[in-house]
C-alpha cells in the first residue's frame, strides 16, 4: 500500500497540478486587478456626472443662497442655464469651504476641480472671481473628466455658451 502512494504517476500529477497553479494564479490576480480598476473607474466617473448634474440641474437651497449661507449647492435657476451670481458664490464657497463643498456635491471621497470655460477654453471671470478651482496634481491616480455644455446667464440681456468642466481624482 505504501509503495503505490508515491508512484511516478502520482508525482507527475502533483507536478502538473503545481505548474497549473503557478500559471493560473497570476492570471487570476491580473483579472481581479482589472475588474477592480474598471469598477473604480466607473465609480469616479459616476461621481463626476453626479456633481455636474447637481450643479446644472438644481438651484441650491435656500433658493437665494450665497457663499456664507447654503444648505445645498446648485448654480442653475433653469435647466442648464447657469446663474452667474450663484456661480460666483459657488467658487467663493469652494475657496473657503472646499471639503464641505465636495461633501454637498457628493464627491467627498475624491478631490474636485470645477471650471466654467468660455469658447476659447479660458475660465470665465466675473467681478474679479475666476470660475475655476483646483487642478489635477501630477501624482493623481484615477482621474475623471466630464464636460457639459450650458448657457451662462450674466444678465437679463447677456448670455453665452460655456463648458462646465468637472474633474475628480484620487491620490
Amino acid at each position: 500500500m505504501n509503495r503505490g502512494l508515491f508512484s511516478s504517476d502520482f508525482i507527475a500529477a502533483v507536478m502538473i497540478f503545481i505548474a497549473a497553479l503557478l500559471i493560473v494564479g497570476p492570471m487570476w490576480n491580473s483579472l481581479n486587478a482589472q475588474v477592480f480598476n474598471l469598477e473604480e473607474n466607473r465609480k469616479i466617473h459616476m461621481a463626476s456626472l453626479q456633481v455636474s448634474d447637481i450643479l446644472l440641474r438644481t438651484s441650491g437651497s435656500p433658493s437665494g443662497w450665497n457663499e456664507t449661507f447654503v444648505y445645498s449647492i446648485g448654480i442653475s435657476d433653469e435647466l442648464r442655464i447657469i446663474n452667474a451670481t450663484k456661480a460666483k458664490y459657488f467658487y467663493q464657497f469652494m475657496a473657503s469651504n472646499y471639503s464641505e463643498a465636495k461633501f454637498m456635491l457628493g464627491a467627498g471621497a475624491y478631490e474636485l476641480a470645477a471650471q466654467i470655460l468660455d469658447s476659447n477654453g479660458d475660465p470665465i471671470i466675473i467681478d474679479g472671481i475666476a470660475f475655476s478651482s483646483g487642478s489635477i496634481p501630477a501624482n493623481a491616480l484615477e482621474i475623471s473628466n466630464v464636460q457639459r455644455i450650458a448657457i451662462l446667464k450674466i444678465s437679463e440681456n447677456e448670455r453665452k455658451f460655456v463648458n462646465l468642466k468637472i474633474q475628480l481624482w484620487t491620490i
